[in-house]
C-alpha cells in the first residue's frame, strides 16, 4: 500500500488515533504505578528507582511494538498465527 492511500484512508486515522490514546492512558498508568511504588522506597533511593522504572517502561513499550525478527511488518499485521493450539485440545 502506498503512503498517499495510507492517508487518504479513514480506518488509517482512527487506528492511529486509538493507538496514540492508548499509549497515553497507558503512560499516565505506568507513571501511577512507578510513584507509588517508588513512595515506599527510602527518599534519597526515589529519584533514581523512577527514572530506572520510567525508562525500563519506555524501552519496554518500544521492544513490544517493534517488528519481530525476520519479518519486516508489525507484529499487529502479522498474517502467520504467533499461537497455535496443540492438537486435540479445544
Amino acid at each position: 500500500m502506498d503512503i498517499a492511500a495510507l492517508v487518504t484512508d479513514p480506518s488509517a486515522w482512527v487506528a492511529l488515533i486509538t493507538l496514540v490514546v492508548m499509549e497515553v492512558v497507558l503512560g499516565i498508568d505506568n507513571l501511577i504505578f512507578i510513584s507509588i511504588l517508588t513512595n515506599k522506597l527510602p527518599p534519597e533511593s526515589r529519584e533514581k528507582a523512577r527514572k530506572i522504572g520510567i525508562g525500563l517502561a519506555l524501552v519496554m513499550r518500544l521492544a513490544c511494538s517493534a517488528p519481530s525478527p525476520g519479518s519486516s511488518s508489525s507484529p499487529i499485521r502479522s498474517s502467520k498465527p504467533s499461537v497455535t493450539p496443540s492438537p486435540g485440545r479445544t
